[in-house]
């Protein structure tokens, strides 16, 4: 979930009602065995937080994560948050059935409202995640491989322009004052 100022208020609305999503995967019974790992996605070349991961859990640990989950409310006011990074990270993970040999992918959800970063910076990972690799990796890539271990989706909340131009200048004037 992106946790820019672009989105305003209904990524705490929706931060409220993820508490209630494993329980309703279980009583619709719509997956069986279903682990959840949520994140806060923000903007790598300006928030102190670009990156927040949960583990993949399936019980109530799963609130405890979003108890941990900073709604850092930054963003670089650049129209791109950092989904390229999610992606590597996540593209990473051995957590999913296709791991286990059972040969079934992921389902993987971003909610977001801006666009992602060409590459994923080398010094970003590093500094983010903690790897080491030798040059910067093209967002196609990290997608890719994420598109190999899950079924990918974007969910798009749209806003009226003015409403996003409002959030975008709330953040600039607060950064200001802050500066």
């Amino acid at each position: 979930l992106d946790v820019t100022r672009s989105r305003g208020d209904d990524t705490k609305l929706m931060y409220e009602k993820l508490p209630q999503l494993m329980g309703q995967i279980e009583l619709k019974g719509y997956i069986e065995g279903a682990g959840i790992s949520f994140a806060a996605i923000g903007d790598a070349t300006s928030d102190r937080a670009p990156l927040q991961v949960g583990q993949f859990e399936a019980d109530n640990r799963l609130d405890q994560v979003l108890e941990r989950i900073w709604i850092e409310d930054g963003g670089g006011g650049t129209g791109r948050e950092s989904y390229e990074l999610a992606a590597y990270f996540y593209s990473r993970t051995s957590c999913v059935r296709l791991a286990e040999g059972i040969g079934k992918k992921g389902y993987f959800f971003f909610v977001g409202d801006e666009g992602f970063y060409p590459d994923v910076d080398k010094a970003q990972i590093k500094r983010v995640i903690g790897d080491d690799v030798g040059a910067d990796l093209p967002a196609e890539t990290a997608f890719r491989k994420l598109q190999e271990k899950f079924h990918c989706f974007l969910i798009y909340p749209q806003k009226p322009m003015a409403e996003r131009r409002a959030n975008i200048d709330a953040e600039i004037r607060d950064r200001v004052r802050r500066a």
